[in-house]
Parts: structure tokens; sequence; C-alpha cells
């Protein structure tokens, strides 16, 4: 532990926030949490089948650049599952959930639109922003979703919800009828829907 806190403290001093960024985002994944990840999780940097069949690992990276940085992704999964925990203090999960902002950060910036995870990255920060009372942030990562993909149901569920969690129903309501207007899979957004309380 002195070692790490050496590390960190020299790779301030020498201006290196690369080194800092990955010693703070860094969840140094547990094997009984990397059961909780989606599958691809499995195969990214990190991930304990990578080097079990790394046939799998090279068909990922050759299909799409993003899967190189999507140890991140996994990271901020992991990241805002642990703040769940009762243990964790609320100063300690406002540090980790703004870590978990850094690593989705990076793959949205290396990723592009249409790419398979981008759009659960954009709910997933807004959540994330809104938990931390960043409601005007977490609006802005909604809309970016939007303006990026409107035919998608995600982007106007993770507006609307923000909206409702920062107390304005009316305007998850104005934003909740755009999407019935724009959206390709009506379904899917009916169900998205459900999962609001509009009260």
């Amino acid at each position: 532990m002195k070692r790490i806190l050496r590390i960190f403290a020299m790779a301030t001093m020498l201006g290196l926030p690369s080194m800092v960024s990955a010693v703070a985002t860094n969840p140094n994944v547990k094997p009984n949490e990397w059961r909780l990840l989606p599958p691809h999780c499995m195969y990214v940097e990190g991930g304990p089948l990578r080097f079990k069949d790394p046939e799998t690992t090279r068909r990922l990276w050759a299909s799409d650049p993003a899967w190189t940085g999507m140890h991140h992704y996994c990271w901020a999964i992991v990241q805002e599952f642990r703040t769940f925990s009762a243990q964790v203090s609320r100063s300690h999960a406002e540090a980790v959930l703004r870590a978990a902002i850094q690593n989705l950060d990076y793959v949205i910036e290396r990723s592009r639109p249409g790419f398979i995870y981008r759009a659960d990255m954009f709910v997933r920060k807004a959540r994330i922003q809104a938990r931390l009372g960043q409601y005007l942030q977490a609006a802005t990562t909604a809309r970016q979703l939007i303006a990026e993909s409107p035919e998608l149901a995600e982007g106007y569920f993770a507006l609307a919800d923000v909206q409702i969690k920062a107390g304005r129903p009316d305007q998850a309501r104005e934003t909740l009828a755009k999407g019935d207007e724009a959206v390709k899979d009506a379904e899917r957004f009916g169900t998205l829907k459900k999962q609001l309380d509009l009260r």
C-alpha cells in the first residue's frame, strides 16, 4: 500500500496525469465481479478469458478499434456497482462515481456512433451524473445521445429519467412525446417508459 501511495505522489509531483488516472480509475476487478459483467468483458484487457481464448480477443479487436479500450467501460460498470454497497461512505462513493465517468468518457471519445455499447455508455454516464446531483451535465449527456442517434429509445429515456430526478416531470413528458414520434423500436421505448415514475 505504501508503495502505491509513493507512486501516486511521485506521479503527481512529476506531472504524469496518465499514471495518476490509471491509479484512480482501475478498480482491480475481482473474480466474483467479472461474472456480473457482459460476456465481452471477459475478452478485453484484464479479462480472465483474454489469454485463454486469444482468438476471440483478436476477432473483437479486428472488428472495431473501439474494443481495444472497452476495459474502461467494464471498469465503469464495476465502479458504479460498488457504490451501492451500504459499507461505502458517501464521499468515497462520489469519488468512485467520478472515476467511472472518466472511464466512460475514455471509451465514448474512442468509439463511433452505432458502436454496439455506445448508447449504454451515454445512459450510464447520465445516470451517474444525476446521482452526483449534476443534473444539467446529465441532461447534456442524454441530449448528446439523442442528437447522435435520434431513432434510439435510450436517449429519450435517459433524458426523461434525469428530468424526473431533477423534479421536472413536465419536461419528462415532453421528452417522451418527442421520443414517441422519433424512435424506431416503439416496443422497447414502451418497456423503458414503464420504468419511469411520472407522478
